[in-house]
């Protein structure tokens, strides 16, 4: 009744809500109509569909922490809720004969559902009432649950809870999921590039003429093949041929450059 804009707005942030929870238990506004008299105020009817969400969660927690004949681990209700994707709850009453399984009928197609849970691939079942519940009871009760679900597939866990002021009557509460199993978002991870280690370069420390200071210049790396000779460069004399196999053994460097001039003049 809010207009199409706002149930667009309303679908678009459960769609972007699924893929964050395991589950989610929504009741659409125009349900409520259903549950409540016409003379019922605005602020009042919002209520009753706060309540039946609270009685639920309730319901299912009451399992795990109140000690009762039949109790439900934490185990069971992850099994049940992880990642099992939109969920549907109801409750229902019943007394006299017959009221466990009243109460489960009731509770399978309460008007505040969009469906049944026909096919429901988990439940998790509260069976709250007095001392007076008898097994026959709870068995018609969870045969009919049995029915309405994937009974080969379906992971079905129940529960009972004493009240001593329920006595006459027995109240059940469902959670079903499984309709439509989400998958969980998961953010990206940033990737980082790995940095390429830069090739090793040489520095030569060359002497500018007429300077003291020193530049250091990048130059490429010279592959080591050996120790190469040393090639004479002296400066070639007017009129003498330059030989180009003229060089200097080891022993040569050795001996000052004036006694080697000297030597190779006598030659």
């Amino acid at each position: 009744f809010e207009g199409p804009k706002r149930a667009r707005t309303a679908d678009q942030g459960i769609d972007s809500l699924m893929g964050r929870v395991d589950t989610i238990i929504t009741i659409p506004n125009d349900r409520i109509q259903s549950v409540v008299e016409k003379r019922t105020p605005v602020n009042d009817a919002f209520r009753v569909a706060d309540d039946v969400l609270r009685q639920g969660v309730q319901g299912i927690s009451d399992i795990i922490t109140i000690p009762g004949s039949i109790n439900v681990d934490f185990a069971d209700v992850r099994s049940v809720m992880t990642g099992a994707g939109p969920a549907l709850m109801g409750i229902g009453y019943g007394v006299g004969d017959q009221r466990a399984l009243q109460a489960a009928q009731s509770a399978s197609n309460s008007p505040l559902l969009e469906q049944t849970i026909n096919g429901a691939r988990g439940v998790l079942v509260n069976i709250t009432s007095g001392v007076d519940l008898t097994l026959q009871e709870v068995t018609e009760a969870m045969d009919y649950l049995h029915g309405l679900c994937d009974g080969s597939e379906a992971d079905i866990y129940f529960g009972t809870v004493l009240d001593p002021n329920l006595d006459g009557s027995v109240r059940i509460t469902v959670l079903a999921t499984g309709f439509l199993p989400i998958e969980r978002v998961v953010e990206p991870l940033e990737t980082v590039k790995a940095t390429e280690p830069e090739p090793e370069r040489h520095r030569a420390v060359v002497h500018a003429a007429g300077f003291s200071t020193q530049k250091l210049v990048d130059v490429p790396p010279v592959p080591n093949e050996g120790d190469a000779p040393v090639v004479n460069a002296r400066p070639a004399q007017r009129g003498e041929d330059f030989d180009a196999e003229d060089v200097y053994d080891d022993s040569d460097l050795d001996i000052p450059a004036f006694i080697r001039e000297h030597q190779a003049a006598k030659q």
